[in-house]
């Protein structure tokens, strides 16, 4: 049983290790969030967070209207 579970724990230890070498060598993690990538943004492509500030930013070219006590006036 004893053996059973040290080769386990051995093949995990080793599953690890090949898993982080590109975190050990590059010194960062990839960036996988939408905005990171550049082919995306060409295409105008952004997250929900983004894209949901871009609609809720105010017009400055909205025009005012009127309000119903203006228009009976």
């Amino acid at each position: 049983m004893w053996q059973a579970l040290l080769s386990a724990l051995l093949i995990i230890a080793v599953g690890v290790v090949l898993l982080s070498v590109r975190l050990f060598f590059r010194r960062s993690f990839v960036h996988t969030h939408i905005d990171g990538n550049k082919a995306l943004n060409e295409k105008g492509i952004h997250c929900a967070v983004s894209y949901d500030r871009e609609l809720r930013r105010p017009n400055k070219h909205a025009v005012q209207e009127k309000s119903v006590s203006q228009r009976n006036e």
